[in-house]
């Protein structure tokens, strides 16, 4: 059986989903319960390393963010690193994510097809564009230029 999908903005019906079963509340509220008596035994400090942890995964973007969302961020002294590697480069992607998760707050990681470097980190008025993957150039520009630009947020 299967209840009509409501469209928010018309409210008609825009299509169909199966009902869950009248079980699936239960078994929620169990799996809820169980995950808030791990977190609250947990630290205020680990609690917010998680969630920075989370941030940054939800910050790692694998489809290319439009220019004016990364701009934004750096209007806000935020840094943004971007890669084109149309051939691939798994293992520098997988050090930018990291490097990502370690610098949390306005730090981002798209796909860019707009430049003809295979790597770069831009901050407000300033880059760094770049064939070889340099983590250690990428810090220093990180720790010179975060946090420097118009409506920073510190």
């Amino acid at each position: 059986m299967s209840d009509g999908d409501i469209d928010e903005l018309s409210s008609g019906v825009s299509g169909d989903s199966p009902l869950v079963s009248t079980a699936w509340p239960s078994s929620a509220v169990e799996a809820a319960s169980t995950a808030f008596l791990d977190w609250s035994a947990r630290t205020i400090r680990e609690r917010a390393q998680v969630l920075y942890r989370y941030r940054g995964l939800l910050e790692r973007h694998t489809e290319e963010l439009a220019d004016e969302q990364w701009v934004h961020n750096m209007e806000h002294g935020g840094v943004v690193l971007l890669y084109n590697c149309p051939e691939g480069c798994e293992t520098e992607r997988a050090s930018l994510a990291e490097f990502v998760e370690n610098h949390p707050g306005n730090t981002l990681l798209t796909p860019y097809a707009g430049m003809d470097e295979s790597f770069a980190i831009v901050a407000w008025r300033h880059r760094l564009l770049t064939e070889c993957l340099s983590m250690e150039a990428f810090a220093t520009f990180y720790d010179t230029h975060v946090d420097q630009a118009p409506e920073s947020i510190t």
